[in-house]
């Protein structure tokens, strides 16, 4: 057990477990054996930014803390005994898979055996938690509805239901969450033509107390964030937005048409890069790819417009992409929309934060003409430097098997001769592209698409996949129907994004550590 009497030391919550599961290598030469893990903590793991336990990750707690960095220098347990000091209580991001306040919150019986305790919770987790199926990571929905209960409107036949709506601000350059910041949601038009009429508008105003929610009324929503960066709004009422976050210290940011659609899961907005207040100008550099071969490409102009999703209206500047297909642009510091745009593709749309911390934000456009017909789907998975490797798998019926299953292992499926479907590209780099094409769907088929974190496929604890800013984008031939971003702060390693049924885009939107859901009706067998 660990004590809190004296300075709290890697060695006090090292778990020798998760360590060796965590890293292959380490599996393959100490096994289990808690000296010799903890030796190679100490001698190499350190110095090489291992993480050797749920409650943090000590090289990311550093780096997100200048005041820390200059104090403690690479006394490493320094910053272990600063977090379960001070840390924790001051609302610190440790970066770690453990959640302490969620844990408690989670489950009465440990908010009363030991309140707020960080040790004590956390002990609780490693020695029973774990072997028990105990959640220990923040999970904004855990205790509201998802809409799972909607009911279709008789006029439309759509689900009009609120939805779950969770989302995240965070500091790009040092990775730490902004707290109490204030996000403004004005709905600005409804998601589908024909409800057009029932929108009632944004008058009648309603406080709701409680939670972190400042301010509620129809089509308008006021929230803070918490310690830990994270807002929910349980009763989203589906339309297009403009979202507007504003924190002291930080510059405003304004995201555009953000759309909330009717569905039963939750949404997950995307992940507010916060600026600090400064000036001057910053540089932003990336790269165009083709979504079908991965391939550079150059004379791709790049405009530049103010503000995030800003897909109209004048440009800050342009630029075109060099043979390599990179490019290179100077900003003020701020929020921008970057649009990638070429003869004979359709136009990708990509959100930066320009700051000193250089973003790589690459462009991958999809061609728009098709050599085969209108039902062809593309699928497009990008995502951030961490994990190396997700990969694409699709499911689908098989004539002779019962099912078919395009993934890195099997990239092709043909019927007779002719092609179904095939994965255009695997990135196992980090970033992506990785395209799934389906030639043509059947009208009266069903197909299943989901993202598995091959590089944490071993560890059904693992949150990096839900933390990469994965984003999904289904194209029905050139027209962009579809876009998902990865559910956040979730424990797993496959992300059930959506099925094509009855010639639509269904969203699954479910996250788990269950390999064979992404067969969804069909079986192994």
């Amino acid at each position: 057990m660990i004590s809190a009497q004296a300075a709290v030391t890697s060695k006090d919550i090292f778990n020798a477990e998760y360590y060796s599961e965590k890293y292959s290598d380490l599996a393959a030469a100490f096994g289990t054996d808690t000296a010799a893990l903890y030796d190679h903590y100490v001698s190499f793991g350190q110095t090489e930014g291992r993480v050797f336990s749920e409650l943090i990750d000590v090289k990311k707690y550093r780096e997100a803390y200048k005041d820390l960095d200059e104090a403690f220098g690479d006394d490493w347990d320094a910053y272990v005994n600063h977090f379960v000091e001070f840390g924790y209580k001051e609302g610190r991001e440790s970066f770690g898979t453990f959640n302490a306040k969620a844990y408690a919150e989670r489950y009465s019986d440990l908010k009363d055996a030991f309140g707020d305790d960080l040790l004590a919770l956390y002990n609780h987790y490693i020695t029973f938690g774990i072997s028990e199926g105990r959640d220990a990571t923040y999970h904004a929905s855990s205790s509201s509805s998802s809409g799972s209960n909607a009911t279709p409107s008789s006029s439309t036949g759509r689900t009009e239901a609120p939805v779950t709506t969770v989302g995240r601000l965070l500091d790009p350059k040092t990775g730490a969450p902004v707290p109490n910041a204030t996000l403004t949601s004005t709905r600005t038009s409804d998601v589908f033509e024909e409800l057009a009429e029932t929108v009632s508008g944004n008058d009648a105003a309603e406080t709701v107390s409680g939670g972190d929610i400042l301010e509620h009324r129809d089509g308008y929503y006021v929230v803070r964030t918490d310690a830990d960066g994270y807002y929910e709004i349980p009763d989203f009422a589906p339309g297009v937005y403009r979202v507007e976050a504003e924190a002291e210290g930080f510059l405003s940011l304004t995201l555009n048409s953000i759309t909330i659609e009717p569905q039963a899961s939750d949404f997950a907005m995307p992940t507010f890069q916060m600026l600090s207040e400064g000036d001057g100008s910053n540089t932003v550099s990336g790269v165009a790819k083709d979504a079908v071969t991965g391939a550079p490409m150059s004379g791709v102009t790049v405009t530049v417009r103010a503000d995030w999703n800003t897909y109209e209206g004048s440009a800050v500047t342009t630029v075109t992409t060099a043979e390599d297909g990179s490019y290179t642009l100077e900003l003020a510091r701020g929020y921008y929309t970057l649009e990638f745009s070429i003869d004979g593709y359709s136009s990708a749309f990509v959100n930066v934060a320009s700051s000193n911390v250089n973003p790589n934000a690459q462009g991958v456009l999809v061609p728009s003409t098709t050599a085969v017909g209108e039902v062809e789907y593309r699928i497009v998975l990008t995502w951030g430097e961490t994990p190396n490797d997700l990969d694409s798998h699709l499911v689908g019926p098989s004539a002779e098997n019962g099912l078919f299953h395009v993934y890195y292992a099997d990239k092709q499926y043909f019927e007779g001769d002719e092609l179904v479907a095939q994965l255009d590209v695997d990135d196992v780099s980090s970033y992506g592209p990785e395209t799934v094409t389906i030639v043509e769907a059947k009208a009266d088929e069903t197909y299943y698409y989901s993202v598995h974190d091959f590089t944490n496929g071993g560890l059904d604890n693992s949150t990096e996949m839900s933390a990469s800013g994965a984003i999904v984008k289904v194209y029905l031939g050139a027209e962009l129907v579809k876009e998902y971003n990865v559910p956040l702060y979730r424990q797993g390693n496959i992300w059930n994004v959506f099925k094509i049924e009855n010639g639509e885009v269904v969203t699954i939107n479910e996250y788990n550590a269950n390999y064979d859901t992404i067969f969804g009706e069909y079986t192994l067998h």
